[in-house]
């Protein structure tokens, strides 16, 4: 029910878990759902609309430490949150008394929309989680370009050192609703959901990514490669531009708000090197060449609803998760 996001625990279980919006983690073993939720943590979160339980991470060492972290909006405020849970090994119910806030949380009162959500283990061992810009239409927080706001950032944090806070890595950010890091070569690939004209998706190499060099995204001066508002002139000097774009459009050409997606790294070798990513709107199902430089998108599917995310398992299978409460798993 109102799936958001799955993914695996990388713990040798070959487990899944599936993220609903309405605040609960179900996990799949076997390919048959357990009744019990591994998590359910519906209380604490504000639901409707772009809010919810966002995200889900498992740490590196989930196997040995038994931890794993969830982002979500706070109940009653839809103020973004990022707390540690653990579970024991093995374990198909995690330990919802060990909630341990992790950062301080980042206002977000002024518009409901524009929540951000992902969050993944880099290369580095530090965890990254994107806010979004807080909302509105055209950023009217003007938080996306300010170094001074959490929002409109991709922020990462060392988890592992106690009391560490959220340090800015990139800005920039509209809404980058899912992306992910490539499990062969540590680059990033991230799906930026546009305004009124562009879908993006952005790559960073596992080089950026680790470096101390913050990386500007351009929003809300750019919206894809075109200056924003339309019309307007900008510059492109210290700005990471986007690899590939696709218009907004009516009809069977519709496109409303990019899904990021996974670099296919699983056990079809045909598929391997290829990312993936979608629409919510339109179903759609693109592949770019993992690769640097700029690409024109190839359709490959269309699914047979809306694409609220992407998610991979621990043997590198990948999936499409929908609204309507389906999951797909990619193949030839």
């Amino acid at each position: 029910s109102h799936p958001i996001f799955v993914t695996g625990a990388h713990d040798g279980t070959n487990r899944l878990f599936v993220v609903q919006q309405t605040g609960q983690i179900k996990v799949v073993v076997s390919g048959k759902a357990q009744a019990t939720s591994f998590l359910d943590i519906s209380g604490l979160i504000k639901y409707g609309g772009e809010q919810g339980l966002l995200g889900l991470a498992f740490h590196p060492q989930f196997k040995t430490n038994g931890r794993f972290y969830v982002y979500y909006n706070q109940s009653g405020t839809g103020n973004i949150m990022v707390a540690q849970y653990t579970a024991a090994h093995n374990s198909n119910v995690a330990s919802a008394s060990s909630a341990k806030l992790m950062i301080s949380p980042i206002d977000h009162t002024a518009y409901t929309n524009h929540n951000g959500g992902m969050l993944a283990f880099g290369p580095d061992g530090l965890l990254y989680f994107g806010t979004g810009d807080g909302g509105g239409a055209g950023n009217p927080l003007h938080s996306a370009q300010n170094l001074g706001s959490l929002l409109g950032k991709i922020l990462r944090l060392n988890v592992n050192v106690s009391g560490a806070k959220p340090v800015i890595w990139a800005y920039g950010v509209r809404n980058p609703w899912r992306w992910s890091f490539d499990s062969a070569t540590g680059d990033i690939w991230i799906g930026e959901v546009g305004q009124d004209r562009y879908e993006e998706i952005d790559h960073v190499s596992r080089a950026q990514v680790v470096s101390s060099t913050r990386v500007n995204f351009g929003w809300n001066v750019w919206e894809g490669r075109a200056c924003y508002p339309s019309g307007t002139s900008c510059s492109a000097h210290g700005v990471t531009m986007p690899v590939a774009v696709y218009a907004h459009g009516s009809g069977d050409s519709i496109g409303c708000a990019v899904a990021g997606g996974y670099v296919y790294r699983g056990p079809v070798a045909a598929l391997r090197g290829n990312y993936f990513f979608g629409d919510y709107c339109s179903g759609r199902i693109w592949r770019l060449t993992a690769r640097s430089g700029n690409q024109t998108a190839v359709q490959v599917a269309v699914a047979p609803g809306s694409i609220t995310s992407f998610g991979t398992d621990d043997a590198g299978n990948e999936y499409v998760v929908l609204s309507s409460g389906k999951i797909y798993r990619i193949g030839l």
